[in-house]
Order: structure tokens, then C-alpha cells, then sequence
């Protein structure tokens, strides 16, 4: 069955989380920093160093994940305007154009189609981490005197830099050498277990309060419509197999974690985001069960 070979090891790990932090009341602050500052940045440089992102196929991906973010944000901006739901049109955005690619997608990734889709997927990751911090950032300080504060933010994080460190590599055929590059693979793959503890622990602390129709809304746009939106962009850009597949998988996964952490740092209905956070992360375990069927079935 997928779901026990694909989902419930996830879910399992995001159980331990939820449950280590209940019982011990733990900060995630720390662990979540030390995954930003030393996981992340890891993961993101081993995989970079031995890719070639500058391949055709490469670039279609990258060109895939910027046009499913631009036609989310006008789909948002109208189902918001049709359901008569302004006031929480730009809180929205925030989980309905980032899917949870890192934390959540390369683990489903890793599990259902191996290395080899797991590699694909980091393209994705990078992809979406650069939108995350500058376009994530900017929805987030709209109409804030923090104009510049994502500039800030996009340069004191260290996956900026390992992300341009590690194109750079890829750019001109540099290989790291073995005493480096052992190393920093094996803590980048530290990253998956630990980023869904973390996003077990996360969802601990959070409390549905915000009222039903925006939240309802906003998860149906991340879980069903984000799909078919990737569904009708791979067919755009001719992509098609294991790429076609991660694509569509790792866009139908729950809003990002990180847009919960940006929204309470510059008061963007926090509470409501991170209701959105919780309900896709609940919910998703159903719609990519399906989603995974599906696309054992139908030819990409």
C-alpha cells in the first residue's frame, strides 16, 4: 500500500514530534534554528555540487515552479475576491504559494520514488526557497515599514549562500573533495528525520481559533487546486516521468512551516496561517495517498 510504504513513515515521525514536545516542552526555536543554519545549508550544498542545474531539464523545472507560483497567486486572488474574503486575501498567499517542499515533500519523495526523485526534488527545494525569501518575504511586509527587511533577512540566512556556493560548484565542474564532502552529505541527510520532528513539534503549539471559511478555503486551494494547476504545467512545458511526478507531488503537500514562522514575525494573521498549517498538514496525508494512486495509474 502507498500510504503504509510512502505516508505513514512521514506521519510517524511528525506523531514523535508532536509527542516529544508535550511531554517535554521543549523549545523549537533552537532545533529549528540549528536545522535552518547547519541541515539545510548541507543538504542544499551536497546535493547542488553534484547536480547539473544548468541542464535543459533543470531549467524547465525551475521555469515550471515559478509559473505554478504566479498562477496561485491569481488564483488566490480571485477565490478570495469571489468568496468575498479580502481581509485574509494576503495571509493566504502565504500558505497557498508555498507548498512544504523541504520539510515534508522530500521525505513523501524520498520514500515513494528513491534517490533518484529525491535528487529532483532538491532542484525544487532551492527553487522554492528563493521564492520563499523574496517574494514570501515581501507578501509578508506589504503595507509594513519593513520594506527592506526581506533583503535583510535573504542575506543573513546561510542557505543563501550555500545555495549560490553550490550552483557556483555545479556552474564550472567543481567537485568537493572526499574529507568534505562525506561529511556534509551525511548531515544533510540528517535533515529529513529531523525537520518532521520538528514540524511535529510545531504543530503542538498550534490552536485552531481563526474562523472556518478563510482556513477551508485557502486549505482546498493548497491541496486540490495547487495539483491540478502543476498537473496543467507540466503539460505546458512537456515535462514528463519521475519529474512530471515531483513536480506535481511536492506542490500538492501542506503550506510551508517557514511562511507559519514569517507570518507571526511580521503579524500577518499568524494565528490564521497556522491554522491553514495544521488543517494541510492533517488533511494532506488523505489527498497524497490519492494523488500518489493516481499517478501510478495515469501515463506522465
Amino acid at each position: 500500500m502507498i500510504f503504509v510504504q510512502v505516508l505513514l513513515p512521514v506521519l510517524l515521525l511528525i506523531a514523535l514530534g508532536y509527542i516529544y514536545r508535550r511531554v517535554s516542552s521543549v523549545p523549537v526555536r533552537p532545533l529549528a534554528h540549528f536545522s535552518t543554519y547547519i541541515l539545510s545549508p548541507a543538504l542544499l550544498l551536497s546535493y547542488l555540487s553534484t547536480s547539473d542545474v544548468t541542464s535543459s531539464a533543470n531549467l524547465m523545472i525551475a521555469g515550471a515552479v515559478l509559473l505554478f507560483t504566479f498562477i496561485m497567486y491569481l488564483l488566490t486572488i480571485l477565490f478570495y475576491r469571489l468568496f468575498h474574503m479580502k481581509p485574509y486575501r494576503q495571509a493566504a498567499m502565504l500558505a497557498t504559494l508555498f507548498p512544504n517542499t523541504a520539510n515534508y515533500g522530500l521525505p513523501v519523495l524520498l520514500f515513494a520514488y528513491g534517490e533518484e526523485g529525491f535528487k529532483i526534488g532538491v532542484l525544487v527545494v532551492v527553487v522554492n526557497f528563493v521564492l520563499m525569501y523574496t517574494v514570501g518575504l515581501m507578501l509578508a511586509a506589504r503595507g509594513s515599514r519593513q520594506i527592506l527587511s526581506p533583503w535583510k533577512t535573504l542575506a543573513r540566512v546561510p542557505t543563501t549562500y550555500t545555495m549560490i556556493l553550490g550552483l557556483l560548484l555545479s556552474l564550472f565542474h567543481i567537485r568537493l573533495p572526499e574529507f568534505i564532502s562525506v561529511p556534509l552529505k551525511m548531515t544533510g541527510e540528517a535533515m529529513i528525520p529531523v525537520a518532521l520532528i520538528i514540524l511535529g513539534m510545531q504543530l503542538y503549539g498550534t490552536r485552531t481559533r481563526e474562523v472556518w471559511q478563510p482556513t477551508l478555503l485557502a486549505t482546498f486551494i493548497r491541496l486540490v487546486v495547487s495539483p491540478l494547476v502543476m498537473f496543467g504545467v507540466v503539460w505546458l512545458f512537456k515535462i514528463e516521468g519521475l519529474t512530471a511526478k515531483v513536480l506535481i507531488v511536492q506542490n500538492a503537500t501542506s503550506a510551508a512551516v517557514l511562511m507559519t514562522m514569517i507570518a507571526a514575525e511580521y503579524d500577518v494573521r499568524p494565528g490564521f496561517v497556522a491554522n491553514i498549517t495544521l488543517w494541510t498538514t492533517i488533511l494532506s496525508f488523505i489527498t497524497l495517498t490519492l494523488l500518489l494512486y493516481v499517478l501510478e495509474i495515469i501515463p506522465l
